[in-house]
């Protein structure tokens, strides 16, 4: 998002232009891309919130020293804020976090993970776009961890340029224990959820890993351009 300050010559300015709004908000006018509309009823969307107050009661229900086991684990894992800046989460958000993004269901940690390190992600990511309109992420098979799980986000442009703000990307697929793997085709989910990409669209793949019990990688990003 970028702040937009009227000068002399642009009094103001409001709309759509090529998927970009103009807003007026209470900061001022700002630049944000156009966002894309979410089916709010949707099966996804209802079991995502079913699973957020699901784990606010699990919450609830945790004895002080288990809140507090949480706060201090939360303390040494700063997480970037947009500007980059690191900031830890809350003992809360910490917790709703790690449970939220295994994707377990209604099966809470009551505790932290025992191992406060992060799981290594493999090397080569890449995200690949064949002419029969496949889309196949791979990866060094020698570098993936025993038993671990792969998150896959991914965002369409519409154009040459992809835009690299996180909440732009959806979740298309978690790919259960890829031991022995190296690369998953994500074709159906992604035609399903973001609609087929067109001719000679720039589209980009975020991917985590997690092998229990230790925490997710960092993300990884990977970009390349569709030829049908």
């Amino acid at each position: 998002m970028a702040i937009f300050i009227p000068g002399a010559i642009i009094g103001a300015i409001s709309g759509n232009l090529g998927g970009i709004n103009f807003v007026q908000g209470r900061r001022g006018p700002f630049i944000r891309k156009r966002a894309f509309g979410v089916a709010k009823q949707s099966q996804a969307q209802v079991q995502r919130r079913a699973n957020f107050l699901h784990f606010i009661t699990e919450w609830a229900a945790l004895d002080a020293e288990q809140k507090l086991t949480w706060k201090k684990a939360a303390q040494l894992l700063p997480f970037p804020r947009r500007l980059g800046i690191a900031h830890p989460l809350s003992g809360f958000g910490f917790f709703m976090s790690h449970n939220l993004s295994l994707g377990l269901g209604f099966i809470p940690f009551t505790a932290p993970p025992v191992l406060l390190t992060r799981t290594t992600m493999p090397r080569n990511l890449a995200l690949v776009a064949s002419a029969a309109g496949t889309l196949v992420l791979d990866w060094d098979q020698d570098d993936t961890p025993f038993g671990a799980n792969l998150f896959i986000f991914g965002q369409r442009s519409l154009t040459t340029s992809p835009n690299f703000f996180f909440n732009s990307y959806k979740l298309l697929k978690l790919e259960p224990d890829i031991t022995g793997h190296n690369s998953v085709d994500i074709t159906s989910e992604w035609d399903a959820l973001l609609g087929h990409p067109l001719e000679s669209e720039t589209i980009s793949v975020r991917a985590r890993l997690q092998a229990l019990p230790n925490l997710f990688s960092h993300f990884t990003s990977t970009v390349t351009t569709t030829t049908a």
